[in-house]
C-alpha cells in the first residue's frame, strides 16, 4: 500500500484503483489497493468505530492470524468508552480481500454501492488518539459564561467524547449530566438525530416579511425551547442538524446566533447565524466567504479577544454619542436665548463655534474612541440587536449635565458683571467682549470635563479617572485641546473675538466648568433611570456560541 521514500512513507498512487473519501454524514474512508496478487484487491478503511464495528466479521489475532469476532459489546465498553473517559478520539482500522475479477469500478458510483465494501470486514485495531485542549480555552469558555454566553459543542464524534471534551472545556458538568444529581439536565448531551427527531426537524412556511417566499422553520418550537434551555453537547451531528439549531435559535428574536466551523458543509449554518467565524488554517474558502469573521489562528480564545474589542467599540460609540449630543444641546439651548434676548454681539460667534466643533467631532472622538477594552467588559451583559443605541442611563447622563451647562451659561450671561468678570465695566463694547470671551471659554472648558466624565457612562460607574492615565492618547489630546483654547482666548486673534482673561477670571471659568463632573456624579447617584424608560433595552438577551 505504501513504500518508503527517504525518511518519510507516501503512497503508492499507482496501486491505488478506488478511493471513497471521508465525509461527515459517513465518517469513514475506504480505500480499495491492487495488491501483489493480481488476482485479489486489498480494502482498506479507517473511520468512526460506531459506524465500522458492526461491519467487521474477523479480528486478527495473537501471531496475525484471523478469527471470528465475537465480543463487540466488550469492545464498545471497554475500550471504546475507556478511550472516551480519558478524552481520547477512537479510530478504527479494518480491511479485507476481494477477488479483483468481482470488482468493477463502475459499480461503486454512490453511496448506496460502497455497502458492498463495508461488509465483511478484518478489524485490525482501534487507535486512541489525544486530542488536547488548547491552552486557555477552558479560561476563555469560562469567561463567555460570564460574560451571558451560552456556549454549545455541536460535533461529530461519538457521545461519550464529546461528553469528556465538553467537560474539561467546562461547558458541561458532571453534575449535570448525572441522572442521580439535583443539576442533571436531561437534554445536556444529545445525538443530533435524536436532537432532529425530537424538535420535529426542519419545516418550509411562509415568510412572513415576503408571502411570495418560503423560510425554514423548526416543527415542534415548543419542544425546542425546552431542550435549548438545557441542551450543552451534540453529538454525531450532521450539517443539517447544525443548520437546525442555528435556525431555532434565531427564531427568538432575543438571542444573537454566533457560529464556527471550517468545512464545506457548515456554509449554510455559517451564513444562517447572525455571526459567521471561519477557521483561517484549516477552514475551506467556501466556509470563510460564508462567515462575516475569519479567526487567523483558529483558536477559540481569539473569539473572546474579539468579543470584548467588539463590546469596547460599541461603547466607545455610546461615549462619543453622549459627548456630542450634549454639546449639541447646549450650543443650541445658548443660541436660541441669545436670539431671544436681542444679543447685538452673540456670545459664540461662528468662528468660536467652528473650534468648538473641531473639539466636538475630532478630538473628542479620537479621545473617546482610543479608549482600550477592560476585563470588565466581559462580565456585562450581551446587547440585543433591536436595543437602542442610547440607553436610560446615557439619556438621563445628557440630560443633567445640559441642564447645567445651560444654567451656568445663562448665570454668565445676565448676572451682575462685577460678580462674573470681577471688574466693573467701564465700556459697553469692552464689557460685551470681556463677557463673551468667558462665555466661550467657560463652554470649551466645561466640554473638556464633560469628555473626562464620558470616559463613564453607567449609573454603576462613579470613578471617572479609572485607567485614565493608561491611555496616554487621551491626556495628549485633553492638554493640545486647553492648550490651544487658552492661546485663543490670550492672543485675540482676529476673527476669534476674545480678549485676554486674568488669572482670577481664568479660575472662575475653571470652577464653573469643573462643576460639570461633580454635577454628573451627583445625578448618577440621586437621579433614577426610570424617568427616561422611553429608550429600548433589552433585559434577557442570550448570545450563543455553537462550536
Amino acid at each position: 500500500m505504501v513504500e518508503s521514500m527517504g525518511e518519510g512513507i507516501q503512497r503508492d498512487p499507482a496501486k491505488e484503483i478506488l478511493t471513497i473519501p471521508f465525509n461527515s454524514k459517513r465518517k469513514y474512508m475506504l480505500t480499495v489497493y491492487s495488491s501483489e496478487d493480481p488476482s485479489k484487491y486489498e480494502v482498506y478503511a479507517k473511520g468512526a468505530p460506531e459506524i465500522l464495528l458492526p461491519h467487521c466479521t474477523k479480528i486478527i489475532g495473537k501471531r496475525g492470524v484471523e478469527k471470528p469476532l465475537e465480543k463487540q459489546k466488550e469492545i464498545e465498553t471497554r475500550i471504546l468508552k475507556q478511550n472516551a473517559r480519558i478524552g481520547y478520539r477512537s479510530l478504527l482500522l479494518a480491511h479485507k480481500t476481494i477477488n479483483a475479477a468481482d470488482f468493477d469500478i463502475e459499480d461503486y458510483q454512490n453511496e448506496e454501492s460502497y455497502v458492498k465494501l463495508e461488509e465483511g470486514l478484518t478489524l485490525i485495531a482501534i487507535v486512541g488518539i489525544e486530542d488536547p485542549l488548547r491552552e486557555g480555552v477552558k479560561e476563555s469558555v469560562e469567561v463567555c459564561k460570564q460574560a451571558g454566553i451560552a456556549v454549545r459543542m455541536v460535533t461529530g464524534d461519538n457521545i461519550d467524547y464529546a461528553r469528556s471534551i465538553a467537560v474539561q472545556c467546562g461547558i458541561i458538568t458532571r453534575e449535570e449530566m448525572d441522572p442521580t444529581n439535583l443539576e442533571y439536565k436531561e437534554y445536556g448531551c444529545m445525538l443530533g438525530q435524536d436532537f432532529c427527531r425530537e424538535v420535529g426537524g426542519l419545516v418550509k412556511m411562509p415568510d412572513p416579511e415576503d408571502p411570495t417566499k418560503v423560510k425554514d422553520r423548526v416543527g415542534n418550537p415548543e419542544k425546542f425551547a425546552q431542550i435549548i434551555r438545557e441542551l450543552k453537547v451534540l453529538a454525531r451531528s450532521q450539517p443539517e442538524h447544525k443548520y437546525l439549531l442555528v435556525t431555532g435559535l434565531k427564531e427568538d428574536p432575543r438571542n444573537v446566533v454566533a457560529v464556527t466551523g471550517d468545512g464545506t458543509n457548515d456554509a449554510p449554518a455559517l451564513k444562517k447565524a447572525d455571526i459567521g467565524l471561519a477557521m483561517g488554517i484549516t477552514g475551506t474558502e467556501v466556509a470563510k466567504e460564508a462567515s462575516k469573521i475569519i479567526l487567523l489562528d483558529d483558536n477559540f480564545s481569539s473569539i473572546v479577544t474579539a468579543l470584548k474589542w467588539g463590546r469596547n467599540i460599541y461603547l466607545c460609540v455610546r461615549k462619543f454619542l453622549q459627548f456630542q449630543l450634549t454639546v449639541n444641546v447646549v450650543a443650541l439651548a445658548v443660541a436660541v436665548v441669545s436670539g431671544f434676548a436681542h444679543f447685538v454681539v452673540p456670545p459664540i460667534n461662528a468662528i468660536q463655534m467652528l473650534w468648538v466643533n473641531i473639539i466636538m467631532d475630532s478630538f473628542a472622538a479620537l479621545a473617546l474612541a482610543t479608549e482600550p477594552p477592560n476585563e470588565k467588559l466581559l462580565l456585562e451583559r450581551p446587547y440585543g440587536k433591536n436595543e437602542s443605541i442610547l440607553t436610560k442611563s446615557m439619556l438621563r447622563n445628557i440630560a443633567c449635565v445640559a441642564v447645567y451647562q445651560v444654567a451656568v451659561l445663562l448665570a454668565v450671561m445676565f448676572t451682575k458683571p462685577e460678580f462674573v468678570l470681577g471688574v466693573v465695566p467701564t465700556e459697553d463694547k469692552a464689557f460685551s467682549k470681556l463677557l463673551n470671551t468667558m462665555i466661550f471659554h467657560t463652554f470649551v472648558l466645561m466640554q473638556i470635563f464633560n469628555e473626562i466624565a464620558c470616559r463613564r457612562i453607567k449609573s454603576n460607574e462613579f470613578n471617572i479617572l479609572e485607567d485614565f492615565f493608561n491611555n496616554w492618547r487621551f491626556i495628549v489630546i485633553m492638554v493640545v485641546t486647553v492648550a490651544v483654547q487658552v492661546v485663543l482666548v490670550q492672543s485675540g486673534v482676529r476673527g476669534i473675538n476674545t480678549v485676554a482673561l486674568n488669572l482670577e477670571q481664568h479660575g472662575m471659568c475653571v470652577v464653573l466648568s469643573f462643576g460639570v463632573i461633580i454635577w454628573g456624579l451627583i445625578c448618577k447617584a440621586l437621579v433614577p433611570e426610570s424617568l427616561f424608560s422611553c429608550v429600548k433595552e433589552e433585559d434577557t438577551v442570550c448570545l450563543s456560541f455553537n462550536l
